[in-house]
């Protein structure tokens, strides 16, 4: 038990994920999360494989990206940081996580998980998926995951046509509870080449997004050009601690 003073507004650790389409920006988004946080101590890449790690290459990240294979490597990987948490983690993506514990739990990705009397897959799948989850959160302050986003009906408000992370079943929409910020990244080609891209927090009742905070973040959030989106995110996060808009 840890008592905590409701009244501090300083933002000492979170979890946020980030979810847009392929080539919205997200792990370039992480990469740049990770070279502004290092300033105030160790940050780790993890990636799983299968994803792809040019879009943060040279940016000055250093010696910090981890190509995670199995869940056994990312489950010793996580527990040797939570000995010494770092300042900050990003992982590359939930979509590909859950790839290799549907390997771990049912040994081959040529066949659904089974539920029988004396097992259940699913069951078992969805524990790993959450306890990879929360290991994360005892490995360092803040988190980032990322994953490609999907549509998904939503079966409590009966929308057959939600933008949600690309998980399976409940995971698609049930993810968010593990995690204070959820955040939607749009993009908009404006030429050759060139995108405009925003963050969105505010609920649009068609996007899965969520943040906890006192002050809701109402408008969506224009990301620069190159560096300095996570400083522009994190700024506004703070003010919704203290201020709001």
């Amino acid at each position: 038990m840890k008592r905590v003073n409701l009244d501090n507004t300083t933002l000492e650790h979170f979890r946020i994920l980030i979810h847009s389409v392929r080539a919205g920006g997200k792990t370039h988004l992480a990469g740049d999360f990770l070279n502004y946080e290092k300033q105030f101590g160790d940050v780790a890449f993890l990636s799983i494989e299968g994803e792809g790690l040019m879009t943060i290459k040279g940016i000055g990240l250093g010696n910090v990206g981890y190509v995670i294979e199995t869940l056994k490597d990312l489950k010793e990987l996580t527990a040797e940081f939570a000995k010494k948490p770092l300042q900050a983690i990003a992982l590359d993506s939930l979509q590909v996580l859950e790839r290799i514990i549907k390997l771990h739990v049912v040994g081959t990705l040529d066949k659904s998980p089974s539920s029988t009397k004396e097992t259940n897959q699913w069951v078992d799948l969805q524990r790993e998926f959450e306890n990879i989850l929360l290991g994360l959160g005892r490995s360092a302050k803040f988190i980032m995951c990322t994953c490609p986003s999907a549509i998904n009906a939503d079966n409590i408000t009966n929308n057959p046509r939600l933008i949600s992370p690309d998980l399976t079943g409940q995971r698609a929409l049930g993810c968010a509870g593990y995690f204070e910020y959820v955040g939607y990244i749009k993009t908009m080609q404006t030429g050759k080449g060139v995108s405009k891209r925003s963050i969105q927090f505010a609920s649009d009742g068609v996007t899965l997004v969520r943040q906890q905070t006192p002050n809701e973040i109402i408008e969506d959030i224009p990301l620069p050009q190159g560096a300095g989106g996570w400083l522009v995110i994190k700024q506004r996060i703070e003010k919704g601690l203290t201020n709001g808009t």
